[in-house]
């Protein structure tokens, strides 16, 4: 249990992370010259080689003068969440250079001479493999998840204020009630499997 005081939330952003896993995520800019799904493969690629769940790439912005992607997964091992943030940068830069894709600066300049009518419109890109999943409604993720431990929780409120019960009750009362503990505890069970599984 920690205690915070009113001061400091309004003065200092808190996040909490769940024990049961969280989302991590990593941004990167490309030119508009570069086909947006051989972009998001790339970062799947990272997401798969670094271990992340139900991954996901979303468009962040669309600026003068490039795209901003997200990259994000569900990371169960929140243990080593400083080192896998990290890593997942690391695998991001490996997978697009590995396809060949320029990573620079905005302020980086590179002239390149084109002729009249020429566009700026990158080649159509063929995915090899269409069981690569490129869009994913990340709040689905996000809630599901949320839902889930609130219902666990729910159980095992439940659970506990029958157990409280049971020292009062006798005979058929007692037997009745102990049914119910143990339904409450295989469903319980049960949640927390398909949870570590989702």
């Amino acid at each position: 249990m920690v205690t915070l005081p009113n001061l400091y939330l309004i003065t200092n952003p808190v996040k909490v992370i769940s024990s049961n896993g969280t989302i991590i995520s990593a941004e990167v800019s490309l030119g508009y010259d570069i086909a947006r799904t051989k972009i998001e493969e790339g970062l799947l690629d990272a997401a798969v080689q670094l271990g992340l769940e139900d991954s996901f790439v979303r468009v962040i912005e669309l600026g003068d003068f490039s795209v901003t992607y997200q990259i994000a997964g569900f990371l169960k091992d929140v243990k080593h969440l400083i080192s896998k943030k990290s890593a997942l940068k690391k695998y991001v830069l490996d997978c697009l250079h590995k396809r060949n894709i320029e990573i620079v600066s905005p302020s980086f300049m590179n002239q390149r001479r084109f002729v009249d009518g020429y566009q700026v419109i990158p080649k159509t890109w063929n995915k090899d493999n269409d069981s690569i999943r490129l869009e994913q409604d990340a709040e689905d993720i996000i809630f599901e998840k949320a839902e889930m431990a609130e219902t666990i929780e729910r159980l095992k409120e439940k659970k506990e204020k029958y157990l409280l019960e049971l020292a009062e009750k006798r005979g058929d009362e007692k037997k009745k009630l102990e049914r119910r503990i143990e339904l409450l505890e295989k469903i319980i069970n049960e949640k927390v499997k398909n949870q570590d599984i989702g």
